[in-house]
């Protein structure tokens, strides 16, 4: 993490802190902490070209893209520091561990900063617990510091005993981040979401949240909790909404 966001990073903890008040969050820090997902399946180029643009006119934290779009992202976004993003394993982690492997080695070749990675949901449910410590082990193996791996944890899927074992394993795999997702039940993503992930991982966690979040104030709200970066429904929705209080 650059020394700019490590900054961001901890006068956001030591607010929230304080005296046990709510974090003091600016529509600024909202703006730079949002990540701009394209990963619909009829996104096309001038859709992704028109999105990285934006997301350098406002400053956003990333856009996340589907493998094919990584390297045209990669160069749009080249030197403005926003992240380019991909995903491995998407959406419902079916893939074997050997192909998710491919993706994570392509996506660093081709220029990607980050990846949403998915572990294996079926041995998940299936009460194979071995088998997801060790698919975090080699993913984590395999990008080797090359490129930052989010560890997805599709909370909708869960048993609330599912939730609290999946999060233990992430953190003892030393993920250096968890996102949590409600792709696949369109839910709401909740301040108590964040929370809830926060107390298995860890108050320094770094989370980050997707799900429909369509407004400021969920925004703020999820930021307040302690995400480090938000996934809005509506970003640039949200955006405009965080200038007008500028």
């Amino acid at each position: 993490m650059e020394l700019s966001g490590i900054i961001a990073k901890v006068s956001k903890e030591v607010l929230a802190q304080l005296d046990g008040k709510t974090a003091v969050i600016t529509p600024k820090e909202v703006i730079a902490d949002i990540s701009c997902s394209m990963l619909n399946p009829d996104v096309s180029r001038d859709e992704v070209i028109f999105a990285c643009e934006e997301a350098k006119k406002y400053g956003l934290h990333a856009v996340s893209v589907f493998p094919y779009y990584i390297p045209m992202t990669a160069k749009l976004l080249s030197g403005s520091g926003i992240k380019t993003v991909t995903v491995c394993g998407y959406m419902h982690s079916a893939q074997s561990l050997n192909s998710k492997l491919c993706e994570i080695r392509e996506a660093i070749v081709n220029g990607a900063c980050e990846a949403d990675v998915y572990p294996s949901f079926s041995a998940l449910k299936s009460g194979e617990y071995d088998y997801v410590e060790k698919e975090l082990a080699a993913m984590l193996a395999e990008a080797n510091g090359m490129i930052k791996l989010k560890i997805v944890y599709e909370q909708g899927l869960l048993s609330d005993s599912e939730k609290q074992i999946m999060l233990k394993i992430i953190k003892n795999s030393g993920a250096e981040r968890v996102k949590i997702s409600n792709t696949l039940f369109k839910k709401d993503a909740l301040p108590e979401d964040v929370k809830f992930a926060k107390k298995y991982l860890g108050e320094n966690a770094e989370i980050e949240i997707n799900g429909e979040i369509k407004t400021l104030k969920r925004a703020t709200e999820l930021i307040a909790a302690g995400a480090c970066v938000i996934e809005p429904t509506l970003p640039f929705e949200v955006v405009k909404e965080a200038l007008k209080e500028v």
